[in-house]
């Protein structure tokens, strides 16, 4: 009908896509947040429930007392632990202790979710993020502070109003009593605790009843509550993951937690990218490769050949497992792979090491950048031996290794960065611009010395690299001389390389960059007339115009084994995102789990074990802190537990 409102649904390239973590000795309830026993809740991060609160009617009296603006959050856990049947399980107890897991802000912002149990969060997590943690101790710690001076005055003013009644004669005293029994004086009213303020800081959430606990059903509800209520200030998460921890404590009311992390200013690339999948799909290779295809070099090691391979995520902004002294990276005749090493690079540059599969051409689990771990080895030996030969010593083997691995992975990050710039014009311009670019540019210049989009890309690593800060962080403090020893070496790398790539020191002149830009934009290596690059060099020289994060939008795969990759993926950082596929493997063949085939189709899978147990597996790539640390308490692991046994698989 004309003039009627249309129903709101959420706006969003990006799928949603639901983790899901088991909370089996949890139950869920939604509260005013100005009921008055919500901020010690969850400040204490407990709370007695009384077994008088366990009325039949609770409920009803709960939404009673917060119709008169007073504590119905006793009576709100005394009807949960009824419907439980907790208190005839303690016949003998008359308080029990719950306590507050995880609360959210619901949407309007005046009522709060929280995740309870009869059982101490693991790990001593709190119910909050720290800041907003902070800010409800502080209000709780205020009010009743507030209160202990409300109560003070009100004992001093029954003491002076005391004292001049009996300074009063009898007669007067009496007529003065009976006229206040008959019109007795209002009292300041005590002060009031109301989250209501700070619930804003607070994360979103949602309370989901759901039909059951499979996984598809989950998601399948979670994704319709997302999608029908839009929360216009809480944006979705920035790469479409909302989290889903399912209570099932209370049997007969399964309840889903749904939050997640709003992505508030620029839009960014996860859904740049998928915006550009959905809305130019010929743009996009039909299908997709998927596994590891590392380009054409060095015969069958790195042949076109090689098929998939095993690779492994890490994050390479964590180098803390490239610091020991003693580095050494195992090889009997290093001055021979050195000069092997530099023969690669002058033949193949920094691709026979490392390369990047753009996602154009490849599928979601497979795109990024991979790094090969041995010839990453070779590479560190070759520039160890040129530190050594520079008069540099101390701690070369760990500093060589760090150079290694930044150069080779800021050298295919700027490839990374090259595909997310067309990816943006191909919006701008609803046209494929990167495979046309690849076809007609990148391939028909390579081997040459027009081949500007290698040259850039080593003048990248070589421009952060030589940032002060980046000097500090990887060599440490050096004297002069040796910081000079770290820069010649890392220029002799890069001088070392073949057409195209040699030109990297050209990246100090604007005109190059340009020159690289209009090729980008036009698909095409020769300028027209004049013969000069379009002035949009920003378009790669400059931040992108949307949110990129080189570290979560890029992913990056050790392929094969080596020192290096050993060394970084023993770091704790990397033992928190453990990627899907190694997941699957512990749960299979450590754990004997079977996959239920033909199920979980959606965000999940789902294994089974003989004894009748569950866990479903977000195919999410890392795998999430939340999931692993679900993961560990599922099987009762603790982190070193867990390395050591994905060391067997």
């Amino acid at each position: 009908m004309a003039g009627q409102r249309q129903t709101q649904r959420l706006a969003q390239w990006q799928p949603i896509r639901v983790e899901q973590v088991g909370a089996p000795d949890c139950f869920a309830i939604d509260v005013a947040a100005g009921d008055r026993d919500v901020g010690p809740f969850i400040a204490s991060g407990y709370a007695d429930v009384q077994r008088a609160h366990t009325h039949p009617k609770a409920h009803k009296i709960a939404k009673a007392f917060e119709l008169f603006g007073a504590g119905g959050l006793g009576w709100l856990l005394g009807g949960m632990l009824r419907a439980m049947g907790v208190f005839k399980a303690h016949p003998a107890e008359d308080a029990l202790r719950v306590y507050c897991r995880q609360a959210v802000a619901l949407q309007g912002g005046q009522r709060i979710g929280l995740l309870c149990s009869l059982v101490p969060a693991p790990d001593g997590a709190q119910p909050l993020p720290a800041d907003s943690m902070a800010a409800v101790q502080q209000a709780v710690a205020l009010h009743q502070a507030a209160e202990a001076e409300h109560a003070i005055k009100a004992v001093r003013r029954k003491a002076a109003e005391d004292q001049r009644l009996a300074q009063l004669p009898q007669d007067q005293r009496a007529a003065l009593e009976d006229l206040h029994s008959k019109f007795p004086s209002s009292e300041p009213w005590p002060p009031v605790l109301d989250l209501t303020h700070l619930v804003a800081d607070f994360p979103p959430g949602l309370l989901l009843k759901v039909s059951s606990d499979d996984p598809d059903v989950v998601e399948r509800a979670a994704q319709r509550a997302i999608q029908q209520t839009p929360d216009e200030r809480n944006p979705p998460p920035r790469e479409g993951w909302y989290q889903a921890a399912l209570a099932t404590g209370n049997p007969k009311r399964l309840v889903a937690l749904i939050t997640w992390l709003p992505h508030r200013g620029l839009p960014p690339y996860p859904e740049v990218r998928a915006a550009a999948e959905r809305r130019l799909q010929r743009a996009f290779l039909k299908p997709r490769q998927s596994g590891a295809q590392p380009p054409d070099i060095d015969g069958a090691f790195l042949g076109s050949g090689a098929g998939d391979v095993s690779a492994v995520l890490f994050d390479p902004t964590d180098l803390s497992g490239l610091d020991e002294d003693d580095f050494s990276f195992g090889f009997d005749s290093p001055r021979d792979v050195a000069q092997q090493a530099k023969g690669r690079l002058r033949e193949h540059g920094f691709e026979a090491i490392g390369w990047y599969q753009p996602h154009h051409a490849h599928t979601e689990a497979s795109w990024g950048i991979y790094l090969d771990a041995r010839k990453l080895d070779e590479l560190a030996c070759s520039i160890a031996e040129d530190l050594r030969a520079n008069g540099l010593h101390r701690g070369r083997n760990a500093l060589a290794a760090k150079l290694a691995l930044m150069l080779v992975y800021r050298h295919e990050l700027f490839h990374a960065k090259v595909e997310a710039a067309l990816t943006w014009l191909e919006l701008q311009a609803l046209q494929p611009k990167f495979r046309p670019y690849q076809a007609k540019v990148y391939s028909a210049l390579k081997g040459t010395d027009g081949h500007l989009e290698e040259a850039l890309a080593n003048w990248a690593a070589w421009v952060w690299i030589s940032l002060d800060s980046v000097v500090q962080q990887l060599a440490g403090h050096r004297t002069p001389d040796e910081r000079q020893a770290v820069e010649r070496t890392v220029k002799t790398h890069l001088d070392l390389s073949p057409p195209g790539y040699r030109r990297w020191a050209e990246g100090r002149q604007t005109e190059t960059w340009r020159v690289l830009a209009t090729q980008m934009a036009q698909g095409r290596p020769q300028l027209a007339s004049p013969g000069i690059g379009l002035p949009i060099e920003p378009l790669l020289r400059e931040i992108l115009p949307f949110d990129f994060n080189e570290r979560l939008d890029v992913p990056c795969r050790f392929f094969g084994q080596g020192r290096i990759a050993a060394s970084v993926l023993s770091t704790p950082a990397n033992l928190n995102v453990p990627r899907w596929q190694e997941l699957r493997r512990v749960l299979q063949r450590h754990f004997g789990y079977e996959l239920i085939r033909g199920e979980g189709k959606g965000s999940h899978e789902k294994f089974r074990h003989p004894d009748g147990r569950m866990f479903p597996l977000p195919k999410r790539d890392p795998i999430s802190l939340t999931v692993f640390k679900s993961f560990l308490s599922h099987f009762g692991l603790t982190k070193s537990d867990y390395d050591q046994i994905r060391q067997t698989v």
